[in-house]
């Protein structure tokens, strides 16, 4: 095998196996569904179909609030509503399969709101999901 070939087919092997690799690491970073929402006096509706399959979380974002409101349903069927900013320095937060967490200092939560690493110790800010007419509601109150 010539020098040229040989490092053609090398290069080809570790983009291969690179891929391969980033494809796994990303499985988990699926994409959180936005639901664009307006507050109707003091609750957001929406639609639990929103939820398909395989989705436990969707984000509600509305005009009224700086930060989005992540909606999590758990195993049981219950939903929790969660206020997206970080208590210890008011910063945007992210979300995965497991957790909630601050990508500015690393402050960890959990899907009821409680703080599981620092550096924030202030639980965050939680909303009541009730049912009601094949809908569901985000009480703000």
């Amino acid at each position: 095998m010539e020098r040229r070939e040989f490092i053609k087919k090398g290069c080809f092997a570790c983009i291969a196996v690179g891929a391969g690799i980033a494809s796994a690491s990303l499985s988990s970073c699926s994409t959180i569904p936005i639901i664009q929402s307006t507050v109707d006096i003091d609750r957001i509706a929406f639609d639990p179909a929103n939820f398909e399959e395989g989705i436990t979380s969707i984000r509600l974002r509305t005009k009224k609030f700086e930060y989005d409101i992540l909606v999590v349903k758990s195993t049981n069927g219950t939903y929790a509503a969660i206020y997206m900013q970080c208590t210890h320095n008011k910063f945007d937060l992210s979300s995965n399969k497991t957790q909630i967490f601050c990508t500015s200092h690393g402050a960890e939560f959990d899907f009821e709101g409680n703080v599981t690493k620092g550096p924030a110790v202030q639980p965050l800010k939680t909303f009541p999901v009730i049912s009601k007419d094949e809908k569901l509601f985000v009480h703000l109150v």
